[in-house]
Order: C-alpha cells, then sequence, then structure tokens
C-alpha cells in the first residue's frame, strides 16, 4: 500500500512512502556540459552564466594555464553542471518596465486593461535631461544633447535643448510604438495633443495628459495618482528645473485639457492606478 507525506522542508510537492519507508528522490545529474565562446566573453563572465563554478575551474577542466589566452569560437568544457543548465540573465536595451497592471509602485489598473505599450520606450528614456541648465534659452544647437535633438526632429523641427521639448518627447516616444502623429500638427506645440487620438474621461495609465501652462502648455504621459487622488505622477520631458525625462509629482488639478489614449487603445476597462514608486515632486510646472 502507498501513500504521500508533503515535503514541508522543500514545499515543492510530496514524496512517496512504501511499506512505511519514505522514497527519495534521484538526484539531479551532473554531468559537464560544451561553451562555444563569444565575442567579448571571459572565462570570468562565462563562469557567471553557470550554476556554481568558478572561472578557475573552467580554465583546469580545459588545461588553460592563462585565462586570457582564449578565443572565439573555441569550445570549452564547463565542468559539474546540472543535466540542464541555468541559463543566463537577458540583458535588456533598456531598464525593463511592467506593463499597464503594475509600475514603479502603480497598481489598481486592472487586469484588462490592455499593455500601453509605448511606455516602455518611454520609460527606456528616463534620465535624459538637458545639458546646459543655465544657459539661455534658443535655437543654437551646439553642446546640445542630441537625445532631445531626436525629440524635436521626429516632428521635423531642428529645435535646441533650450527649447520647450515636453511635446517632441511626447511624439518621439508615440511615433517609435508605431502609432501615426501627423493629426497632431505641430507635435513641438502641447496643447496641440488635444488632437491626438481620443479623449477619455478618466486618466489611465499611459494616457497623454495636456494642460495648460502660463501662455502655453505642457504634456506628458500618466503613471498613477496618490492614494487620496489629489495627486497626479506623470513621466515627460523637460521636467522638474533640471529639464529631463523623469516622474515628476503635480496637482491633480493642474491637468485641466484632459488625457487622450490611441484610437485604437480600448481604456473601458481599464482602473486609475495609484502610483507609490519614486517621484520628483515639483511646483506642478516644468521650465
Amino acid at each position: 500500500m502507498s501513500c504521500y507525506l508533503f515535503d514541508a522542508s522543500k514545499r515543492k510537492g510530496i514524496k512517496p512512502v512504501v511499506d512505511g519507508v519514505v522514497q527519495e528522490t534521484p538526484k539531479e545529474i551532473i554531468k559537464p556540459i560544451t561553451h562555444v565562446i563569444r565575442k567579448g566573453e571571459t572565462l570570468s563572465s562565462i563562469a557567471g552564466k553557470y550554476k556554481d563554478v568558478s572561472y578557475q575551474e573552467i580554465a583546469k577542466a580545459n588545461g588553460i594555464h592563462n585565462p586570457n589566452n582564449i578565443y572565439v569560437g573555441q569550445r570549452i568544457t564547463i565542468p559539474n553542471q546540472p543535466k540542464t543548465p541555468t541559463p543566463p540573465p537577458s540583458k535588456p536595451t533598456h531598464r525593463p518596465l511592467a506593463d499597464s497592471t503594475s509600475i514603479g509602485g502603480s497598481r489598481g489598473s486592472g487586469c484588462e486593461c490592455p499593455p500601453a505599450k509605448w511606455m516602455r520606450i518611454a520609460k527606456g528614456e528616463e534620465g535624459v535631461q538637458r545639458y546646459s541648465v543655465k544657459r539661455k534659452r534658443g535655437f543654437k544647437l551646439k553642446g546640445d544633447n542630441p537625445r532631445i535633438l531626436k525629440y524635436h526632429l521626429s516632428g521635423g523641427v531642428r529645435y535646441g535643448e533650450k527649447i520647450s521639448w515636453c511635446g517632441s518627447f511626447v511624439n518621439w516616444v508615440m511615433k517609435k510604438a508605431g502609432y501615426n502623429t501627423s493629426k497632431v500638427g505641430n507635435p513641438y506645440w502641447a496643447l496641440n495633443w488635444r488632437k491626438f487620438g481620443k479623449r477619455i474621461s478618466k486618466p489611465v495609465y499611459g494616457a497623454i495628459g495636456v494642460k495648460t501652462r502660463g501662455k502655453g502648455g505642457h504634456v506628458s504621459f500618466f503613471v498613477g495618482k496618490s492614494k487620496d487622488g489629489n495627486y497626479y505622477y506623470m513621466l515627460g520631458g523637460n521636467q522638474t528645473t533640471k529639464s529631463k525625462v523623469v516622474i515628476e509629482e503635480y496637482p491633480a488639478k493642474k491637468w485641466n485639457r484632459g488625457f487622450y489614449v490611441p484610437l485604437d487603445y480600448d481604456a473601458t476597462n481599464c482602473k486609475t492606478p495609484i502610483y507609490t514608486g519614486q517621484s520628483v515632486k515639483g511646483n506642478g510646472d516644468p521650465n
């Protein structure tokens, strides 16, 4: 007769008991595997991709006296590895970003809400800022951050970093995500983004928010709200006194020109997420 006991020590499953004797699970087969050296790899970096092995052990197993004396295409043995090696971690070009159900502390948008694919692109630009914060505004391009110049060029203008670039940043992001922004007109003008896509009744993760600022305006992406709903956290360009891409806290009432999403984006079942991650507390308006 057989029965089963829960293996509480490993919390992964059960062990059979036959005639009162616990039957041990066979141990994982350990054997060497072959690795083909790629460009840029060292014995140390290769060792870091596998389980419980040092570069010294790899060198010894392959008769390599000088760890620097290896070449691309060389086949080496990785000793003492499980039958199925642990795959090396992937290295994304940009910092990873969660989809619409969670971002930097945002929660509550609901699994029914489709992912805002453009936000991965926007988040990847976080930290880009103007090189010369103290210089006067102008159209001069020399010495400017080339990344910001690309934002402007996405809208067909050759402006420098001292010219407000919040609208150009949003345009660059949306075009990278595959959206047609031609109906916006001149995307450099923040208030023009009221012409994009469709207006929604409440902000959702990734929605493009538009507000007035003096004689002009400002535009950026909605990340989430505070628990009390009094503040909105917006990811955009040309924000804070350092004029950078950052998540900034704004009074919710400042966003007086609405929120917009692409025409094909169904925000019907989306909830407004609460954001508890890092942000910069600003004065409610960028430079």
